[in-house]
């Protein structure tokens, strides 16, 4: 995995899967997961819209 320094509220990283390689954006233990599922939500809505946003991937352990 590769750290990459962006992002402020959250850590952002490249990692190599099998099939490609993915974003990896993980959230704080301290952050408001409400507020952040209404900006997933906001940006899948506009990748649905043809805007060049990333796919989500939801896991287990979070959103």
């Amino acid at each position: 995995m590769e750290i990459l320094p962006l992002g402020t509220e959250t850590d952002n990283a490249v990692a190599d899967t099998g099939q490609g390689r993915a974003f990896v954006k993980a959230y704080p233990r301290s952050a408001d997961l409400v507020v952040r599922e209404g900006r997933i939500s906001l940006m899948e809505l506009g990748r649905a819209a043809g805007s060049p946003f990333p796919a989500v991937r939801r896991t287990v352990m979070g959103i």
